[in-house]
């Protein structure tokens, strides 16, 4: 989980546990759900129903859906609250928050399961985090052991570092930061735009790089945005397997390219092509996500055109075509490594068009997803809360999640809802 007090220790191993959470007067602000709701299981019993019925029956599915979101929402926003609170919380606590909600919305078994699996989760992380921390007391071996560098005792007075309830924080200077960048990210260069990071070391523990005497995050951010927006890639880094899970793959993207090049059938190579670039665009989605949340932790203002030609167009860092094949082991993008002759591709029209309607599709899904986040904020939704609710959707989910969040919220208490964004549309618009 990301926490925003830098200097926020775990607690002593001897320290009592606080009252068990109240969670009461929280769950009192969203009208509650009976029984259990499964939205797979409810879409089941509407359709076979009379088209009369099957109005009512939708629009009370809506409702129901929108607030279990909005509870899944605060539910996220309150455990991590109480987690900063106090790190050493136990499995019991975390479990009645959990259960709390569940029993008042309706979670499904599923969501049960998931949420008690982050709980394990990070208590594992938070375990191994403390572990380490014991085996290592001296900061040199701990940042050496956590990042495969070989630092010495002359550079102890470079660095600082904080122990978060389930990573580490590691503070200093350009050129050590350089150093560690260069070997965690697979690259070297200058140093001039780079603020932080977040990795993971060999033994699956987390931790986080800050520059400490960064001069251009000095000039336009605070180095607390810096730490926020990382903290937040540390929390999803957790949160990762539960709620963004890997859908199974009957074949390898690698040797779907390699059908793709070696066939000479144009239909058959259409459709490789297509799975090809789908499979890029997902990929590149999932990490585009991870830094939206973040940018938005972090305070920044983000909106469609700044953040596509900023951060997501062709040639920026999150450029589909460019995004690595497995970003964990730092792999190149498959398009770089097995589409070889690239001066052959742009001359081939296939390509050029299989790149276009994907770029469009990126574009657009990236754009309407910023805008339904924004939707939420100006309507008074806290970002925490946001990101929560939107913490498990694909991000074309987005704007169809804001709109019925916007659409409950609007029956229960009948505010002017601010439609500035209308994300769903205004791409077409600018056209």
């Amino acid at each position: 989980m990301p926490f925003e007090n830098p200097e926020k220790q775990i607690t002593p191993k001897n320290e009592q546990q606080k009252p068990v959470t109240n969670t009461e007067p929280i769950l009192g602000k969203i009208p509650p759900i009976e029984g259990v709701f499964s939205p797979e299981e409810e879409v089941k019993k509407i359709l076979p129903l009379p088209k009369e019925k099957r109005k009512e029956a939708l629009a009370e599915f809506r409702s129901k859906l929108a607030r279990q979101r909005e509870a899944w929402g605060q539910y996220g926003t309150i455990l991590e609250k109480k987690i900063e609170e106090n790190p050493d919380i136990s499995r019991e606590e975390m479990l009645k928050i959990s259960e709390d909600f569940a029993s008042k919305y309706g979670f499904s078994e599923d969501s049960r399961k998931i949420y008690e699996s982050i709980t394990d989760d990070y208590l594992e992380k938070h375990r191994k985090v403390k572990e380490m921390r014991e085996k290592f007391p001296d900061d040199i071996e701990l940042i050496n052991n956590l990042t495969g560098m070989n630092f010495g005792e002359n550079d102890r007075e470079d660095f600082k570092v904080v122990t978060g309830p389930a990573y580490f924080e590691i503070y200093c200077p350009e050129q050590k930061f350089g150093k560690i960048y260069a070997r965690s990210m697979d690259f070297s260069g200058r140093m001039n735009e780079v603020a932080g990071f977040q990795d993971v070391s060999e033994d699956g523990t987390i931790f986080i790089v800050l520059n400490n005497d960064y001069e251009y995050c000095k000039k336009q951010n605070s180095p607390e945005k810096v730490a926020s927006h990382e903290r937040m890639h540390a929390k999803n880094e957790i949160l990762k397997e539960k709620l963004f899970p890997r859908r199974p793959e009957k074949k390898k993207t690698k040797e779907i390219i390699e059908c793709y090049l070696k066939t000479k059938n144009e239909q058959e190579k259409n459709l490789l092509l297509r799975e090809i670039m789908d499979r890029a665009k997902n990929k590149a989605l999932a990490r585009v996500k991870d830094e939206i949340f973040a940018k938005f932790k972090e305070g920044e203002t983000l909106n469609e055109k700044n953040a596509w030609f900023d951060y997501f167009s062709p040639f920026r860092p999150y450029d589909f075509l460019r995004c690595p094949s497995n970003p964990e082991k730092k792999e190149k993008g498959y398009f770089l490594k097995y589409l070889k002759d690239r001066q052959k591709r742009k001359r081939n029209k296939l390509w050029k068009e299989a790149v276009k309607k994907t770029k469009k599709e990126y574009r657009e899904t990236i754009e309407n997803a910023i805008g339904a986040f924004n939707r939420l904020l100006e309507n008074g939704y806290p970002t925490d809360k946001i990101i929560y609710m939107f913490s498990d959707k694909y991000m074309r989910e987005w704007p169809k999640t804001a709109k019925r969040i916007l659409e409950e919220r609007s029956k229960r208490h009948a505010p002017k809802i601010i439609d500035t964004c209308k994300p769903e549309n205004k791409r077409q618009k600018q056209k």
